[in-house]
């Protein structure tokens, strides 16, 4: 049936419509259900769209409106007709849709799947972007490698909770990098959580916090703490007046060498070492020192070699008596001190042998086998 330019206001119905030019119609409508087996291509010439007028879905029946060109692909047959750009107003649905951009120009528009699954990308090396927020609503899963700069929330790996398998290393569950880690199987109760580099978290039996102690075991180990730190016990009640420090930032051990002098000559010894602990800046040295010959030695001596400096200023003096000596030149009844010399590293030796107290221990007043101990405490500077 071939008609020249009629204009038709109700309905056309025919098997085989062969049309040479273009129609034009407020609607095109196929009954639900029927299936169109042949192709707008094949059959027509359709060589513009159909222009915000037609109908695209299952039946041409009663749906929105999409510019564009149909081209050569037949619509409610098997085949996927195949558009070089698609612009709906209203909405789209579909089964598939294949695509290789989504554009979505209105700022609260959004795409919706209601249900199956969505494919972003056909091979390994495809990157996807999102300028926004990626948000998985109940469940999602991520296969192949993916990189978050900001905050991933909570990670499953093949229905397990990543973060609660700390026996499995992130490298081995495909992590590049280690999420939170909220909880810890251990042996015992608070026990602390420690990270040797490898991805492994470890729970420590010798290391324990019950919320109140702090608690080292084993058999050996320390607390290794920063230069300038320290204990603090600020938290202590009950300061004394005078109190200027309450940082405990140092403890200290070891061996020191003495060497008896005038400050100029030493004298040869046979016993030099002695030991010194020092606990903040307060030093307690301890020894007992011998010589075998006094040499050219003259006047007041003195025991050099002390291991850290004397603190400066009178409130700094400290000193003793020495407890044990032997192979001296001194008289019957007299006895020997010492202190230690301010802002200096020596023990200057003393006779009580004046009633007016006491005078500078000399080298006459040694022998060449004169040995002494000293056991006393001073301020370091």
């Amino acid at each position: 049936m071939r008609i020249h330019r009629p204009a038709i206001t109700g309905s056309i119905s025919a098997t085989n419509l062969i049309v040479s030019g273009t129609i034009t119609a407020e609607g095109v409508q196929v009954p639900h259900g029927t299936a169109v087996s042949s192709s707008f291509a094949q059959k027509s010439a359709v060589s513009s769209s159909f222009a915000q007028k037609s109908a695209v879905s299952s039946s041409f029946a009663l749906k929105s409106a999409i510019s564009g060109s149909f081209g050569n692909q037949s619509v409610g047959t098997a085949d996927s007709p195949t558009f070089a750009g698609v612009t709906t107003t209203g909405t789209l649905t579909a089964q598939t849709v294949t695509a290789q951009q989504f554009h979505t120009t209105i700022v609260s528009s959004s795409i919706l799947y209601q249900s199956g699954s969505t494919k972003f990308g056909d091979s390994s090396d495809d990157i996807h972007q999102f300028t926004g927020s990626l948000h998985l609503v109940n469940s999602g899963s991520v296969s192949g490698s993916s990189v978050s700069t900001g905050s991933f929330g909570h990670v499953m790996k093949g229905g397990v909770n990543w973060d609660s398998a700390v026996s499995t290393s992130a490298a081995s569950e495909g992590f590049t990098a280690s999420p939170a880690i909220t909880a810890i199987a251990s042996t015992a109760a608070n026990q602390l959580l420690t990270d040797d580099g490898d991805g492994t978290a470890t729970s420590e039996a010798n290391l324990t916090f019950d919320g109140t102690h702090l608690t080292l075991g084993g058999t050996s180990g320390s607390i290794i703490l920063p230069a300038g730190g320290g204990i603090n016990f600020a938290a202590q009640i009950g300061d004394a007046g005078g109190m200027t420090k309450e940082l405990l930032d140092d403890y200290e051990e070891g061996t020191w060498t003495a060497v008896l002098s005038d400050g100029t000559n030493p004298m040869t010894m046979s016993s030099d070492t002695g030991y010194y602990t020092k606990v903040g800046n307060l030093v307690t040295v301890t020894g007992l020192f011998e010589t075998t010959s006094i040499g050219s030695t003259s006047g007041g001596i003195r025991i050099t070699g002390l291991p850290f400096t004397i603190a400066n200023g009178y409130a700094n003096f400290s000193g003793g008596g020495a407890a044990y000596g032997g192979g001296l030149a001194i008289t019957a009844g007299h006895t020997v001190g010492y202190y230690g010399a301010m802002n200096d590293t020596s023990v200057r030796l003393l006779i009580w042998d004046d009633a007016a107290g006491v005078s500078s221990m000399t080298a006459a007043e040694w022998s060449n086998n004169g040995y002494i101990a000293i056991n006393f405490s001073y301020r370091a500077a």
